[in-house]
């Protein structure tokens, strides 16, 4: 009788081991899905802020181009009036705009 007693505490400990392990397992399992996750969305992150960044040099750019000769770097426009920088003449983009009409021809 003691050899079952003892056989059934080995048991008994043995299933309280396997049990302890099995909730281990199971919070490594959700602490690496959580990793995961987290590594997910900081690469989308990553790649948001990049492409943020492209789109407003892209703008930028396109912002420059489509101002031409007439923005300054600083973005502030160089003539009053498209009549002052000589468009209707078509000087306009061949010369300086704000330079005297003497200086431009």
């Amino acid at each position: 009788m003691a050899h079952v007693a003892a056989e059934s505490r080995a048991l008994w400990d043995d299933l309280r081991e396997w049990v302890d392990l099995r909730v281990q397992l199971i919070q490594i399992d959700i602490e690496e899905r959580i990793e995961k996750a987290l590594n997910d969305m900081l690469a989308a992150l990553i790649v948001v802020v990049l492409v943020l960044f492209a789109l407003f040099l892209l703008l930028q750019a396109a912002a420059l181009w489509l101002a031409g000769p007439w923005a300054r770097p600083d973005g502030i426009c160089r003539c009053g009036s498209d009549a002052y920088c000589g468009i209707p003449a078509g000087e306009g983009r061949q010369a300086d705009p704000c330079a005297p009409r003497s200086a431009r021809t």
